[in-house]
């Protein structure tokens, strides 16, 4: 890993909650936005790659005071979205900041839900859930009275800039504390995704049901232990190749150290912890952060986590086996690992010097390949699946040896369905790079999941121009 650019400017919010990356005017370039950490009405701050590894400052007018959660296209119009949550006399509200055209950054208000008083709202970007082509936005929300649970409400996308709610997914145990990290993706294999919420002592697990907005809770992970402190939750497909998708799981068990964990589900709505490890950390309430992206190109997802002063890339050496690749003494706790070139390989954007006059953000790319022990069949696994993790528009992805009868879906980075075929008897299928309606996909990372004989076997794709 190597310092490839610097943003001269903190981009990370005072709410544990990293930068976000998008196209928001469809050029092809990634922008990052970012708040700046201090109290108060603060503008969102937006930098773009213009060449190489050179940022510019973008025009932006938003503003926000509590946090900046999500980015997206929420009702299909092409319009890039921010999701941005504000505390307005001591209530916050949720609103969707969109950019005027195609060819703009995020600037206009187009839609605000207030949440009631007393609550408390954590939104999760977008998802669908449900899989029938309407996103939903997640917010997590609890409650100070009654009603006395507190839980999930999914908004979903019912038309141009409107969100209805659609759904509540109630949580006995939850009151005083809201969700604070949550994430998508079909964790137990059944074809179903499922939305994964982490909060204080318990991850649970809501499954669409296959009905229009219908859910059910599948599954409470009770952590190892009960002092733990859920911070954040990131799906990961499936780091170790045996088929079963995982999710990484950041929590506090004690007041000087910090856990990471990875879940894995054996079978439907059965999860268990396949691997932990207790690193120092900081104080309570510190800034802690945790990211997941496949930063080598392998098509395989490491994960990186920061303390205030330390950071650290986990890879998987084996199955449920994962050791440190990569550390650096950093001036914060939070980070994102994202693919801001589009070239493969997740980039590692990290903030230095928060409180003082030379605030910046430095980035970070794998450019010798990270290494790490583990058994020649495992690489051998490892080998086959980068070699059919890049392909471009305008030609064709080609999957080759496929055994007889089987099913493979495409999906977004979000777990949108995007392309599917089902019987396939040949042993090679190609994919023409579009959507179910017939549209050219645009650029960015999409995972395949090839099914046969009950077993799954999912495969990264990133799609470049």
């Amino acid at each position: 890993m190597a310092r490839v650019a610097i943003i001269p400017q903190h981009l990370n919010d005072r709410y544990h909650s990293p930068c976000l990356c998008g196209d928001a005017d469809h050029d092809g370039q990634v922008e990052i936005y970012g708040v700046d950490y201090r109290p108060g009405d603060h503008p969102v701050s937006g930098f773009e790659r213009v060449w190489a590894n050179q940022y510019a400052r973008i025009p932006l007018d938003v503003q926000v005071n509590r946090l900046l959660s999500g980015i997206g296209d929420g009702d299909n119009d092409s319009l890039v979205e921010l999701l941005v949550v504000n505390n307005e006399l001591g209530n916050d509200s949720v609103s969707i900041v969109e950019s005027p055209d195609s060819r703009s950054y995020p600037s206009i208000t187009v839609w605000k839900c207030g949440i009631p008083p007393s609550d408390l709202a954590i939104p999760f970007g977008y998802t669908d859930l449900d899989r029938d082509g309407r996103p939903e936005i997640a917010v997590g929300r609890a409650w100070y009275g009654a009603p006395p649970d507190g839980g999930i409400v999914l908004y979903e996308n019912t038309g141009d800039n409107r969100y209805d709610s659609v759904a509540f997914l109630s949580c006995p145990y939850v009151q005083h504390y809201t969700f604070r990290c949550m994430d998508t993706g079909d964790f137990d294999r059944d074809g179903l995704c499922e939305l994964a919420a982490g909060t204080n002592w318990f991850v649970y697990v809501f499954e669409a049901t296959g009905g229009d907005n219908q859910y059910a809770l599948s599954a409470v992970c009770t952590l190892a232990v009960d002092t733990d402190f859920v911070y954040y939750l990131s799906s990961a497909n499936d780091m170790d190749l045996d088929g079963r998708p995982e999710y990484v799981l950041m929590s506090y068990p004690g007041y000087d150290y910090i856990k990471l964990a990875v879940y894995e589900s054996g079978s439907h709505a059965k999860y268990r912890q396949v691997w932990q490890r207790l690193v120092q950390g900081p104080p309570l309430f510190s800034d802690i952060g945790m990211s997941v992206g496949d930063v080598d190109g392998d098509s395989t997802n490491e994960f990186a986590y920061s303390v205030q002063g330390f950071t650290e890339i986990f890879k998987c050496c084996g199955p449920d086996q994962y050791e440190p690749v990569w550390s650096i003494d950093s001036g914060t706790g939070l980070c994102r690992l994202f693919d801001v070139n589009r070239n493969g390989r997740a980039e590692l954007i990290l903030d230095e010097g928060r409180d003082s006059l030379h605030a910046h953000c430095n980035i970070y790319e794998d450019t010798a390949g990270l290494s790490v022990a583990a058994p020649p069949e495992f690489e051998q696994k490892r080998t086959a699946a980068a070699a059919a993790s890049i392909v471009s528009l305008n030609v064709m992805a080609a999957f080759t040896g496929l055994p007889p009868d089987v099913a493979i879906e495409i999906h977004g980075i979000d777990g949108r369905l995007v392309s599917r075929a089902s019987g396939v008897r040949q042993s090679s299928w190609t994919w023409d790079l579009r959507n179910q309606a017939g549209n050219l996909v645009p650029a960015g990372t999409y995972f395949a999941v090839v099914r046969s004989k009950g077993k799954s076997t999912s495969l990264k794709l990133c799609v470049v121009k």
